[in-house]
């Protein structure tokens, strides 16, 4: 009532709860209504058919289990990473320029896309990798499976367990740690019974937090979980875009929320078993934080700078590198491209394993402007290129079909289109399209029926520019 009062004198507070209500039903509620009804009804009619349906299906049922155990692994694992890194800036008592340099190291995979880690992934670790292939002389590494999705996704998240558990640990007053260690405790001993049990609350908050990441991420699984490894998400995204399946999609949408509505009602029910409140009396001026012996103190920064150091090894690996050459050049970004006066539709039609999975391009040139059309993969690291499609004319749709495990050595593709035989002929493209793998939007096919169906559908909605 008081809080109703307040709002009734105040206009602009009235106003703020109002948007904010607003906002929350039309971003949240909404689209949660609509996906319990997408999930639940048939033609207007309760029924459980379509939640059987897709449970029937061992695919999804395995990336189920496939993405719990991805969300627990990521939590874990990050929960544990951001605890090594706030426990660093805030109990080791390190300068401030020291603890600026730890929070810049966790701000670059928070303001970036989830995936950047993830291609940066395939280009050092991938067959023809920088380190596996340049550095080290691997082949036929592979890349993709639960351990690289698992550390591209805890290197993505594990700075929201960062942030959430520093404050936590900067707060513990030393004091009380220092009482503990007057009545004869070692400094492990009052880590394990004073200093842990005060931070339990940040750990299950960071745990849910980078859980409900993991669940939620596609771009990462896209690209490095494979075939062996599929995740709801993923298995959703595919289910709409490549089955055109709006009632499987919202079933694997919301089966996604249960998990994750699990894991919150566990975490509230753990940390209210008990209180997390250290009482204290009247005090004097706080004492030197003696969390982590001075002996420690260089192990644990030299930790926390060797994952900084990956990070940024990481993000350079995306760096641009200045090479090109062509005349005009457009990055294509999204698996339908059209500009300049052609159209280009990418799908891939699923095999039994990856190296069986194929990727489809369909390539045209609606306002006839480019006659012919070559493709190219290039190593972005030894510049190497390998011929993918030789000069061929544009009179119509052309399909080019290759592996997408062949991606692996060569990501980058150039499609380059030509104004006339001769330009074809002596190699002077008017325009070249290039992708750096896969785009992640592509959807997947099990039949070749449905992917060509796919493709003309596609190309019939894109408009290419003049």
């Amino acid at each position: 009532m008081r809080g109703r009062r307040r709002a009734a004198r105040d206009p602009a507070l009235l106003a703020a709860v109002v948007v904010l209500w607003a906002l929350l039903a039309l971003f949240i509620v909404y689209p949660l209504g609509r996906l319990v009804v997408r999930t639940f009804t048939d033609g207007g009619h309760l029924t459980l058919g379509n939640v059987l349906a897709i449970l029937g299906d061992s695919n999804h049922r395995q990336a189920f289990w496939n993405s719990l155990l991805l969300g627990g692994l990521v939590g874990v694992c990050g929960t544990a990473l951001g605890f090594l890194f706030a426990l660093t800036a805030a109990r080791a008592n390190l300068s401030r320029g020291w603890v600026t340099l730890l929070d810049a190291a966790t701000l670059l995979p928070l303001v970036s896309p989830p995936f950047t880690t993830a291609i940066a992934m395939i280009f050092s670790f991938g067959p023809r990798g920088l380190i596996t292939y340049g550095l080290l002389g691997l082949k036929g590494v592979t890349v993709y499976g639960l351990a690289s999705t698992l550390f591209s996704e805890t290197l993505t998240y594990f700075p929201i367990a960062y942030l959430t558990l520093k404050p936590i640990l900067a707060g513990i007053d030393p004091n009380v740690e220092d009482m503990a260690q007057s009545l004869g405790a070692s400094r492990w001993r009052v880590f394990l019974t004073v200093t842990l049990p005060l931070a339990v609350p940040g750990f299950a908050n960071a745990f849910l937090l980078l859980f409900t990441a993991s669940l939620a991420d596609f771009a990462t699984p896209l690209i490095l979980a494979g075939n062996s490894f599929p995740v709801l998400p993923t298995q959703a995204y595919l289910q709409i875009t490549g089955l055109f399946d709006l009632g499987g999609g919202a079933v694997l949408s919301f089966v996604l929320l249960v998990p994750a509505l699990a894991v919150y009602l566990l975490q509230r029910y753990w940390v209210s078993r008990r209180s997390y409140v250290a009482v204290t009396g009247k005090v004097g001026a706080q004492t030197t934080v003696k969390t982590v012996a001075p002996w420690l103190r260089l192990p644990l920064l030299g930790g926390c700078l060797a994952v900084a150091v990956a990070i940024l090894y990481f993000y350079l690996c995306l760096a641009p590198s200045g090479a090109g050459g062509q005349a005009a050049e457009i990055h294509g970004e999204d698996s339908a491209f059209a500009a300049s006066g052609g159209a280009i539709v990418w799908g891939v039609l699923r095999g039994s394993t990856e190296e069986e999975t194929q990727v489809v391009l369909r390539i045209v040139s609606p306002g006839s402007r480019w006659s012919h059309v070559s493709m190219e993969g290039v190593d972005p690291f030894t510049r190497a290129r390998r011929p993918v499609v030789e000069p061929v004319t544009l009179a119509g749709p052309v399909d080019v079909t290759m592996p997408r495990a062949s991606f692996a050595d060569f990501p980058r593709r150039e499609i380059m289109l030509y104004r006339s035989a001769e330009d074809a002929r002596a190699g002077r493209p008017g325009l070249t399209v290039y992708y750096l793998g896969v785009p992640d939007t592509t959807p997947e096919f099990a039949s070749e029926a449905a992917l060509s169906s796919y493709l003309t559908a596609r190309l019939t909605r894109l408009s290419p520019v003049p």
